[in-house]
C-alpha cells in the first residue's frame, strides 16, 4: 500500500470543493476533469464490478502494505473517534446497525480509532460524522452523489461543509447482500465491504491502483469486460477507471503490493494476462494492520 504526503501542482485534491462523481453504472468522471477535491471511492459487492479512481501523492517508502492519502489523513488521535448515524428514513434493525458499527471498528485493534452508533430521529442521526446510507433512493441523495454499490468519501473529506445533511458512506443493500452472500457459501460481506469502507473513512486509498497490480491486467480483456452493462464503459472510461496506475512519484508505498490487503479489489482470471485471479481482500491483515498502527499510534499509558 502507499501513503501520500504532499500534492503535485496539478492534482485535483488542491481544489476547494467536493468532487461530483456520477452513479457507479455509468462513467465517473476523472479526478483531473473535475472543478472539485472531495474524493469518494466504491466498491461492488459480492464481486461485482467496481468504479474508482484517486490520484495520491508521495514518495517516501513504508514497509507495511496499506496506502494513506495524508492529505486527507487525521491530524490528531482525537479526530478517530468517528459518531455513526443511518440516515436513511427507515434505517435497518438495530441489531444489525450494531453489526455493521462493530465490523468498522474492527480496524480499532490497531489503531485508535473508534466508531460509535449514533441513534435517534434523522436529525439526530444526520448529525453523525459518518453517515450512512443503505438504500439507493435515499432522499438525502444529491443529483450528482454516486448511486448503487458500496462507496466512501476519503479521511477528512468526510468532515467538507459541503457534505453537511449528505451520506458519507453508502453500504447498498449490505444486509440483504451479506445474507444472500452467506447463504451462497461466499465470504464474510460485511467484512469484506465494512471493513474495506471504514478503511476509506481513516484515509487509506486502494491497493490495486498500484502499477504492479494493474500490469497483471489484460487490457484488451478489460476493455471487453467493462464495455458490457453494467459499466457501458468505453475504452477510455476504463483507462481512466482501472488502467491509469497512480505515479510511483505519487506514493509512499511497499517495496511490493499486496493483493489479499482490505484495500485491493479482486478481479476474475479471464482479466488477468496470465489468467490467474486477483482475489483482492476479504479480511484487514497483518500488514493492513500494522500500517495502520504507524500512521495512527495509540498513545502510550503514562
Amino acid at each position: 500500500m502507499a501513503s501520500r504526503t504532499e500534492e503535485s501542482s496539478e492534482s485535483a485534491e488542491e481544489r476547494t470543493s467536493p468532487a461530483s462523481p456520477d452513479e457507479h453504472h455509468s462513467k465517473r468522471p476523472r479526478d483531473d476533469e473535475s472543478d472539485e477535491s472531495v474524493t469518494v471511492l466504491e466498491r461492488g459487492t459480492c464481486g461485482t464490478d467496481f468504479l474508482e479512481r484517486l490520484v495520491d501523492v508521495d514518495d517516501e517508502v513504508n514497509e507495511a502494505s496499506l496506502a494513506i492519502d495524508i492529505g486527507k489523513k487525521w491530524p490528531t488521535e482525537q479526530d478517530l473517534h468517528f459518531t455513526v448515524g443511518f440516515i436513511d428514513p427507515s434505517p435497518p434493525a438495530l441489531d444489525k446497525q450494531k453489526l455493521i458499527v462493530e465490523y468498522m471498528n474492527k480496524w480499532s485493534a490497531y489503531c485508535p480509532a473508534s466508531f460509535e452508533l449514533l441513534q435517534g430521529t434523522i436529525a439526530d442521526r444526520m448529525k453523525a460524522r459518518v453517515r450512512v446510507t443503505l438504500s439507493p433512493k435515499s432522499p438525502h441523495w444529491k443529483a450528482n452523489t454516486p448511486r448503487l454499490s458500496n462507496w466512501s468519501y476519503v479521511g477528512t473529506d468526510i468532515s467538507h461543509p459541503t457534505l453537511v445533511g449528505q451520506p458519507t458512506m453508502a453500504l447498498e443493500n449490505i444486509v440483504a447482500v451479506a445474507e444472500q452472500c452467506k447463504l451462497q457459501g461466499l465470504p464474510d460481506e460485511y467484512e469484506r465491504v465494512v471493513c474495506h469502507e471504514a478503511g476509506h473513512t481513516l484515509g487509506f486509498v486502494h491497493e490495486h491502483s498500484r502499477k504492479e497490480i494493474i500490469d497483471l491486467l489484460d487490457k484488451n480483456a478489460c476493455y471487453a469486460h467493462y464495455a458490457k452493462p453494467p459499466n457501458n464503459w468505453s475504452p477510455k472510461d476504463v483507462d481512466d477507471q482501472i488502467l491509469t496506475p497512480l505515479p510511483a512519484t505519487s506514493l509512499r508505498y511497499t517495496a511490493s503490493p499486496d493483493p489479499q490487503s482490505i484495500m485491493c479489489y479482486d478481479f476474475d482470471a479471464a482479466l488477468t494476462k496470465s489468467k490467474t485471479a486477483i482475489l483482492g481482500g476479504h479480511t484487514i491483515t497483518k500488514l493492513d494492520g500494522e500500517f495502520a498502527a504507524t500512521e495512527y499510534p495509540k498513545s502510550t499509558p503514562p
